[in-house]
């Protein structure tokens, strides 16, 4: 149970962190093209992070509570806000490329 929650508080640190990079590649202080990508990587591994979370809980523990719904929404948004900082770190190397 330990390992559960180990693994959910890193997937939440993570999500922070993934979550300040993607404010600051959208400022426009990220000019090197392939560090827009750095953002989509940490929201990806809190992703990662945060379903071993629930999979080692769920060892344990029936998710029917209102703290595990959240978590799983939560988990839900971290997998959108995922695909729209790929998204737009993408778009943004790809208009930062020589050429373009």
């Amino acid at each position: 149970m330990r390992n559960a929650s180990g693994l959910g508080i890193a997937g939440i640190i993570l999500l922070a962190f993934g979550i300040a990079a993607t404010l600051i590649m959208a400022l426009g202080f990220l000019s090197v093209w392939f560090l827009n990508f750095i953002p989509g990587a940490l929201l990806f591994l809190a992703c990662l992070f945060m379903l071993a979370a629930m999979a080692e809980g769920s060892r344990y523990l029936v998710f029917r509570g209102y703290s595990a719904n959240l978590y799983q929404a939560g988990h839900l948004l971290t997998i959108l806000s995922l695909f729209l900082s790929s998204l737009a770190g993408g778009r943004i190397a790809h208009a930062a490329k020589p050429g373009n």
